[in-house]
């Protein structure tokens, strides 16, 4: 494989960086975003990783996760969504994100599946 990408069912992904092969744990990734063809990664510990991977490519590997896109520069893990107000999401990292007027409704169904099932 040129480019290293695995995703499997312990909830990691395998990266090509520019320091070399990373392993990404998404139970501590809060969010993606774009930055033209690259995409910046924000983890709990307040790290962030730059990567050369589109939006796109991340949503089609995340979307089996508890990951949704929320706008077309967002992607962001439901378990971190404490509250919707508007059309802003608050994480508990208690960063504020827009959320496209065509995906609230989707948003907000999706993360509220989530929560039932965290819940049952």
């Amino acid at each position: 494989m040129n480019n290293i990408e695995n995703k499997n069912r312990t909830g990691c992904l395998l990266l090509n960086t520019s320091k070399g092969l990373e392993v990404i744990y998404l139970n501590e990734l809060i969010r993606v975003e774009a930055l033209s063809n690259y995409c910046r990664l924000h983890f709990t510990n307040r790290h962030t990783l730059v990567v050369s991977k589109c939006l796109g490519w991340f949503e089609g590997m995340l979307s089996v996760y508890h990951f949704i896109r929320i706008h077309r520069g967002h992607i962001v893990n439901k378990e971190f969504i404490r509250s919707c107000s508007g059309n802003q999401l608050q994480l508990l990292n208690r960063e504020s994100i827009s959320i496209s007027k065509r995906k609230k409704t989707d948003v907000i169904r999706n993360w509220m599946k989530t929560i039932n099932i965290q819940n049952a």
